[in-house]
């Protein structure tokens, strides 16, 4: 798991897949962000500027870590897509850690 200070921006890529695992674009594709703190924030793409498209499934949000003591700690997020056709997508997860930075020590 990457670690990662507060005041760092961090990119997270991730993917969208169809039901044969096969890389997927959605017309609904969001994230939800969890903070050390506990608090989910929900980016979408096409609305929030943080999430943008790489290729065919493949997205990356763009997040700053705030420059708190309150930021260390595991973050994670998880996300939720569907198709034209409202199938819904699998997206993948993941998380990475802030630690604690010299800045605030």
């Amino acid at each position: 798991m990457a670690i990662y200070q507060p005041g760092d921006s961090v990119r997270i890529p991730f993917n969208t897949y169809d039901n044969n695992n096969s890389p997927a674009d959605g017309t609904t594709v969001r994230i939800y962000l969890k903070n050390a703190a506990g608090t989910w924030t929900t980016y979408t793409y096409g609305v929030d500027s943080e999430l943008t498209k790489l290729s065919t499934g493949s997205y990356q949000l763009l997040v700053y870590i705030p420059n708190s003591a309150t930021s260390t700690g595991a973050w994670k997020y998880e996300g939720a897509a569907i198709d034209a056709s409202s199938n819904p997508l699998t997206v993948s997860v993941g998380g990475f850690e802030v630690g604690i930075s010299d800045r605030l020590a």
